[in-house]
């Protein structure tokens, strides 16, 4: 599962961060409280056709789901398309940014 960050809060025990859900559409997609990010990557992509031209900024991490807001209602899981809120806790140097895509597993793009 992944997510992509639109904003970055600096919490004093993690980060709040605003994006949305995204991942593949098998049915049990979804971003669950307890969920774990292990990387952090930008993707770069060819402004007239859209294309991936690259990854990069990878970085290993460790950063777990606490909570999950969307439409001012605490959700116990995000489906795969919604924009939300998490709070996150862990690794207080992942240096997250806008645009960033945080990923529950190893595998990339």
């Amino acid at each position: 599962m992944k997510f992509i960050i639109y904003r970055v809060y600096e919490q004093e025990d993690g980060y709040l961060v605003t994006g949305i859900c995204d991942g593949d559409s098998s049915p049990e997609n979804c971003l669950k409280i307890g969920d774990i990010f292990l990387k952090a990557y930008k993707n770069i992509f060819e402004k007239t056709s859209l294309k991936l031209i690259e990854t990069k900024d990878i970085r290993d991490l460790k950063l777990e789901v606490k909570k999950i807001v969307a439409y001012r209602h605490q959700l116990e899981e995000l489906p795969l398309g919604m924009t939300a809120e998490l709070y996150l806790t862990g690794d207080r140097t992942a240096n997250l940014e806008e645009k960033d895509i945080l990923s529950t597993n190893n595998l990339f793009p």
